[in-house]
């Protein structure tokens, strides 16, 4: 124990006197010794207690810290810090060279100038040396209650490229507890930064699992052999694939946003907007899961016919319809040509890549092709180009998987009774392997040999699959979209709103209930000095198929509205 250092008075009172550790090597924080078991007016001076703490040792254990920080995480690649005197000097600085050389008051620097206010926070400037943006957290100490302490300014700063949301934490906790406890701190920090990467690297993991999604997608749709449509439920269309492009001799700019009425002649092109408004009004379907030939209408005015299966899908934005479709004018040829001439048409059923053969009232095989056989895996020993003779026993009903077998007896049955074409789709009998779609269809003939059907079977596995990951991919792009930090949403050509994911709702007070769409343009949810400019992006946008990237604030909250980061990808 010593008695106070020349200047300082304890014997008058008991709080404790520190000593800014700046001016000297070494100053010391002194206390008085008193009983506070007496009243404050009784209580005798014994004497003090003393510690000295030096600005050497408090910029090691800084340095310390830091060092610590930055080998215990990749998240921030170089930081850098500074402690300033209440005049503005620098006593602690992580650039060695410049060290107690900078009076940062002097350089007008808004994080020196906001950390006066007390308040702790983050400003983005220049680097005073380097003139590169930098991040600046500044914070004021606050010191120990009762404690006459200096009023230090910390400054810590990263580059902008690096992660901010770390840095912000940290200084809120620094103002919050002062510089006297910067251990604990560290401890704290480290702790929310391991937070921080675990909840980025997952964000990440997620964003990228949803572009493998997207990527494989958009792989399918390029190398599917058969024309895929995607249209919503506005009958305008969404996607069209390559095989579609060539099949209708339109690109896909041409007929992305236009309704799919384009690719029909008339009468069907002005009917199937009734078609549709039926479907949707009473759920009855004449061709959505069912498929049937139709007619298509080529970009130079020619017509083809064709096979249609279109399949539904029900998303948050909506219902939206994809359409499988396959140029059948050879078979259709085929077909007309098989009725002339047995023989002729048990040559070109040969070289048809579907499976043909004939069943007669009964529903036994009377005839089949080879692609019948390849299709069915069976061995085929072929005589002279043809499959062999040896034909499959019990009807054709047996052909295909069990649980099928009802739906396709009842089938057969209204296909007899009514002279009628019979098509269903369903799988072949189990081969200790995967399941294999089918489609059959069965055409009725009459000729003095009686009444028989002639039959066609393609395999469609792969296009049940393409279908169903066309589903699953949109419907997991939206799962994941709800779970991204970020608004997610979804316009039609018209600048509609069809999808919002859950930040996106917030932004905007929508709820769940609400659902996911925003009334009117999509453009009326900015500040109206702002609108012409994103007006002006997203006519170049819908000119040039460019990504439209814009800085501008919501319409929402009048002169505080939000500034907000809009990118905008066609598809």
């Amino acid at each position: 124990m010593s008695g106070p250092p020349a200047g300082f008075r304890l014997r008058g009172g008991s709080a404790p006197v520190f000593t800014s550790v700046i001016s000297q090597p070494m100053r010391p924080v002194t206390a008085p010794i008193v009983d506070h078991r007496l009243d404050a007016g009784r209580r005798p001076f014994r004497g003090a207690v003393t510690t000295r703490v030096s600005a050497r040792q408090m910029e090691q254990l800084v340095t310390e810290a830091i060092r610590l920080f930055q080998q215990q995480t990749s998240f921030f690649h170089t930081v850098e810090y500074k402690v300033l005197r209440e005049d503005g000097g620098v006593f602690i600085d992580s650039d060695p060279v410049r060290k107690g050389r900078l009076n940062l008051t002097q350089g007008n620097l808004p994080s020196v100038q906001r950390a006066a206010s007390g308040e702790p926070g983050f400003v983005e400037e220049r680097h005073f040396v380097r003139h590169v943006p930098v991040l600046t957290g500044y914070a004021r100490t606050l010191g120990a209650e009762g404690v006459a302490s200096p009023k230090w300014t910390v400054l810590l700063r990263v580059d902008r490229a690096e992660v901010v949301e770390p840095v912000h934490r940290f200084l809120w906790t620094v103002g919050a507890a002062g510089v006297l406890i910067v251990g604990p701190l560290i401890g704290l920090l480290v702790s929310a930064t391991r937070r921080v990467q675990r909840e980025w690297k997952e964000t990440q993991d997620e964003r990228m699992h949803a572009r493998a999604n997207e990527r494989r997608l958009r792989t399918i749709l390029e190398v599917e052999p058969e024309g895929v449509l995607v249209t919503d439920h506005g009958r305008c269309v969404l996607q069209i694939n390559p095989a579609a492009e060539k099949l209708f001799g339109y690109t896909a700019s041409e007929v992305i946003g236009r309704k799919v009425n384009l690719l029909m002649p008339e009468p069907y092109a002005s009917e199937h907007d009734g078609y549709v408004a039926a479907y949707l009004r009473t759920g009855q379907a004449k061709i959505i899961g069912i498929g049937r030939e139709v007619v298509g209408r080529r970009r130079d005015g020619s017509v083809f016919p064709l096979d249609l299966t279109v399949s539904e899908m029900r998303l948050e934005s909506g219902r939206c319809f994809s359409g499988i479709i396959r140029d059948i004018t050879a078979r259709k040829q085929m077909v007309e040509r098989l009725r002339e001439s047995g023989t002729f048409f048990k040559l070109l059923s040969e070289q048809l890549p579907v499976g043909v053969f004939e069943i007669g009232e009964d529903g036994k095989c009377l005839y089949k092709n080879k692609m019948w056989d390849t299709i069915m895996g069976q061995s085929n020993d072929e005589v002279f180009g043809f499959a062999s003779a040896a034909l499959p026993s019990g009807t054709w009903i047996d052909w295909v998987h069990p649980d099928d077998h009802p739906a396709l007896t009842q089938s057969w049955v209204a296909a007899q009774t009514g002279f009628s074409r019979l098509q269903a789709e369903c799988r072949l009998a189990p081969n200790d392997g995967p399941d294999r779609w089918v489609q059959i269809q069965l055409w009725p003939m009459a000729d003095d040999r009686g009444v028989r059907y002639l039959g066609t079977l393609e395999d469609i596995t792969n296009r049940r699959e393409m279908t169903d990951r066309l589903r699953m991919s949109e419907a997991f792009f939206r799962l994941l979209s709800d779970h991204l930090p970020i608004g997610v949403f979804e316009i039609n050509h018209r600048g509609a709103c069809v999808y919002g994911n859950r930040m996106w709702r917030s932004l905007f007070n929508l709820t769940e209930a609400s659902g996911s769409g925003y009334p009117g343009s999509w453009l009326q949810w900015f500040h109206p000095d702002d609108r012409e400019k994103v007006e002006e992006e997203w006519e170049r946008t819908r000119t040039t198929f460019a990504r439209v990237a814009v800085e501008c604030r919501l319409a929402e909250g009048g002169e505080d509205a939000r500034w907000v980061n809009v990118l905008l990808w066609p598809m």
